[in-house]
Parts: C-alpha cells; sequence; structure tokens
C-alpha cells in the first residue's frame, strides 16, 4: 500500500495517494515511513500544517526499526520546514538541529539550518555585534553543509571495466550509471554554489571581503560559480581596490539571493 501511494504521490495522483499512506498506516501502526509521506503530503500538496504535525509525531512515536533512520530525519527536517513556514524560527531551529544530529551528512538540514540563524539575525533587536555573532553562526553552519556537500561529491564513483565489481549478480549497465552520476554531480554543483552564495553573502554583510573572494575562487575552481557569486566578487573586490568602509550588518548589504537546494 505504502508503494502504491508513493508511485501514485510520483505520477500526481494526489487523492489516490494520500488514500493509500492512510490505508498502509491502518494496515500497519508500527511502520513509520506511511506516516512520514502521508504528512509530507498533507503540507505539501494540502497546506495541511496541523494534521502533517500530527502524522509526524505519529511516526515518532514508533520504535525506529532497520532503516527507519532516513524515516526519522525526514520527519524533523520537515517539522523544521514547516515550523519555518510558520515563523516560529525557535522550533524550527530545534527540529532541523534534531535532523543533522540524526545525519550530520544531511546538506538539505544544514542549509535551512543555516537560514533559520540567519534569518534570527536580520530580526535580532540587539546591538550590532549581537547581530554580526549570530550572523557567523549562520555562515558556520552554511560552511558545515557545504563540507557535507563534498564529501558526498567525492564518493561518487565513476564505473568502467577496471572497478565494475565481479560479484554482481545484476544486470548492470555502466552507461546508465555515469549517465545518472553525471547529473547528479550537476546537480550537487549546483548546490554547492549555492552553499558558497548565501556564504559570501553574509561575508559581504559582516565586512569580511576576503572570505567573499575565497569562496568565489574555489567555485571557480570546482566549477560552481553563479551569478549571485560573481556579483559578490566585483562588489568585494571593489570594495577592497576603493578603501569602502563595510555598509553594515542590513539585508540590503547583500546583492545573492536566498536559494534553495534540492539537497540529496
Amino acid at each position: 500500500l505504502w508503494r502504491k501511494g508513493l508511485i501514485a504521490l510520483e505520477d500526481g495522483r494526489i487523492d489516490s495517494a494520500e488514500r493509500f499512506f492512510e490505508e498502509a498506516t491502518l494496515a500497519d501502526p508500527s511502520a513509520m515511513g506511511p506516516y512520514v509521506s502521508l504528512g509530507i503530503l498533507l503540507y505539501q500538496q494540502r497546506s495541511n500544517f496541523g494534521e502533517a504535525l500530527e502524522s509526524f509525531s505519529k511516526a515518532l512515536g514508533r520504535k525506529p526499526g532497520s532503516g527507519d533512520r532516513v524515516n526519522e530525519r525526514a520527519c524533523y527536517y520537515h517539522i523544521g520546514k514547516i515550523y519555518s513556514l510558520a515563523f516560529d524560527l525557535e522550533k524550527a531551529r530545534g527540529a532541523l538541529r534534531k535532523a543533522v544530529q540524526l545525519d550530520p551528512n544531511f546538506s538539505a538540514a544544514w542549509y535551512d539550518l543555516g537560514q533559520i540563524q540567519y534569518d534570527e539575525a536580520l530580526l535580532s533587536s540587539g546591538e550590532r555585534s549581537d547581530r554580526k555573532a549570530l550572523l557567523e553562526d549562520s555562515r558556520d553552519t552554511f560552511a558545515r553543509g557545504l563540507e557535507t556537500l563534498k564529501r558526498y561529491r567525492e564518493g561518487l564513483v565513476v564505473v568502467d571495466r577496471t572497478n565494475l565489481p565481479f560479484d554482481s549478480q545484476l544486470p548492470f549497465s555502466t552507461r546508465d550509471h555515469n549517465k545518472s552520476l553525471r547529473e547528479i554531480r550537476l546537480r550537487i554543483l549546483a548546490d554547492l554554489g549555492r552553499f558558497r552564495a548565501r556564504i559570501a553573502a553574509i561575508s559581504w554583510m559582516i565586512g569580511d571581503d576576503q572570505r567573499v573572494i575565497d569562496e568565489f575562487e574555489a567555485a571557480r575552481m570546482e566549477e560552481s560559480l553563479n551569478e549571485d557569486l560573481q556579483f559578490l566578487s566585483r562588489k568585494a573586490r571593489a570594495r577592497l581596490r576603493g578603501g569602502e568602509a563595510p555598509e553594515g550588518v542590513t539585508p540590503e548589504s547583500s546583492g545573492a539571493g536566498t536559494p534553495t537546494p534540492e539537497g540529496r
């Protein structure tokens, strides 16, 4: 039933998917997966945030089984997303922290956690030094997410005859594998650029022009450059050449947008 629901959801048959997920929770109340899928559907497709939170709560109330760590991290991640939509940043931050504790390589959760910290810094009514410290914490979070993406990228393996597993008992197409791998790498490069752009934007806001340039150069080397990084690099180099004072900790100081990676 759960698998039928996933197939229906992929085909865009939302009503059928919801019905299958509900039936799956009744058929096996101890399984986490159907509750997680139902919760995601309820808030992403129905905008029913209350029932979605209830579904995630029921999932977390189950005793985790084999492979349920992914479901646990998904619960906390989506709980964080829901609270961030409601602008309850404290609860959103707590849920996202739990997600990265469960899986330190969860790059999408790191990104959203960094964004929550960034929003909190901009909304802070404290002294400028306090807001700068909050922005630096946000930058550190984005940097940790960047490192997880870099590790994931390094772990991707191109398959050819020299490293094809000899004990494989299943039909294996190296062409299809490597095509998928290239597509994944392109997505990762885009995400690396998004993380670096956020780090550079925050660095620009706090007057750390050299960090902006460092992120630009790193992106250029790994081929993840985007328009935001190019824009910020030009601004930072101009400010360094002209001795222009930093514009201060304000949202208008950054030319970068607020991209969101697909994650992995």
